[in-house]
């Protein structure tokens, strides 16, 4: 897994923050989720997403499904980074373990 891929799952892990604004969002195959955020939070997102759109034109649908804390943080990611953001959302199953880990030393302990 590389460096990007490994700090959008832990943008994706991150608690978020709560506040009086909500979002209510179709999550496929979960139903629908609401979300509560402060203005500042919502801002921020919006704000953001801006930024992305000018950049790279076309946000992934799977980020607008995010609470806004880390629709914020995924497309500063991605601005800093500059990298867009991957057509799916990625997932810690999808990947090889690191070298080094104790899933790869495992693993290499089985095969020899």
């Amino acid at each position: 897994m590389d460096e990007f891929t490994r700090d959008l799952l832990s943008i994706l892990d991150r608690p978020t923050g709560i506040g009086i604004f909500s979002l209510s969002v179709n999550v496929p195959g979960k139903g629908r989720k609401r979300y509560w955020f402060s203005l500042a939070s919502g801002l921020a997102a919006l704000q953001s997403k801006i930024e992305y759109r000018n950049l790279y034109e076309t946000l992934p649908d799977w980020v607008s499904v995010c609470h806004p804390d880390h629709q914020c943080s995924l497309c500063n990611l991605a601005i800093r980074g500059k990298q867009p953001l991957p057509a799916t959302r990625p997932t810690q199953g999808a990947s090889q373990p690191a070298p080094g880990s104790v899933a790869a030393t495992s693993s290499a302990a089985q095969t020899a």
